[in-house]
């Protein structure tokens, strides 16, 4: 990663970066330790040798229901956007996977990875992100981010260095790219259902998970990020 640029970038939207400085930390003793989990490709054609087994340890989870046929038609199928997914796999079955979208800080060159969806048994997490990161730099991304709303992967997220933003420090690195704008974090999210009022009253950030995939700020917003 390049703290650098990313500093570069915050003070171009006019982004007051103190607190990446202080927060800055390397990722070097991180990335000695290797993982032997075998990490796939996923494709449209390769799923289908696949089940999924990724809710057994978040069943009081409120999310995303996530099959095989969503994930074709939000990630592998998506006509307009590339994104790249990378699966572990247990005795045929997809464990954990992670949606990953490389972006173009415009009107800068500078390239980022971000982390659109991270989703499946804990214990496969922490190899998703050593290949995500370990991809960015070989790629010469400047960083790498995560929009996510829910606390679960936090201790994973918390021991690759991750820096939490919340608030209005959310938009110290920029969220839309195309171009690149200073913008308050205006993000919220709506649940509603007449059948299901009593539950989602008591739905807190403890028992939800929501990610970019949820939002619509992953979209093609002007005719240049097609591709």
């Amino acid at each position: 990663m390049n703290h650098n640029k990313t500093l570069e970038v915050c003070n171009y939207i006019k982004q007051n970066n103190h607190y990446l400085v202080d927060q800055n930390q390397s990722i070097k003793k991180i990335l000695k330790k290797k993982y032997s989990t075998e990490i796939i490709e996923l494709t449209t054609e390769n799923i289908e040798n696949y089940n999924l087994n990724l809710y057994e340890e978040f069943s009081e989870i409120t999310t995303t229901h996530r099959t095989k046929e969503f994930l074709k038609w939000r990630f592998l199928k998506n006509p307009l956007i590339k994104y790249s997914l990378y699966g572990i796999v247990d005795s045929n079955l997809l464990v954990a996977y992670v949606a990953l979208r490389e972006e173009t800080l415009n009107p800068f060159t500078y390239k980022v990875n971000r982390i659109i969806d991270l989703f499946g048994k804990t214990s496969a997490i922490k190899a998703l992100l050593y290949k995500t990161i370990t991809e960015s730099i070989s790629k010469n991304h400047i960083y790498v981010d995560f929009s996510m709303f829910g606390l679960i992967y936090e201790m994973e997220l918390n021991s690759f260095k991750f820096i939490k933003l919340e608030n209005e420090n959310y938009s110290i690195i920029p969220q839309v790219t195309s171009p690149i704008e200073n913008r308050h974090n205006g993000e919220f999210i709506g649940v509603f259902s007449k059948s299901f009022c009593k539950e989602i009253n008591n739905l807190s950030k403890k028992n939800v998970y929501f990610t970019r995939m949820d939002s619509d700020r992953d979209r093609v917003a002007n005719i240049n990020q097609i591709r």
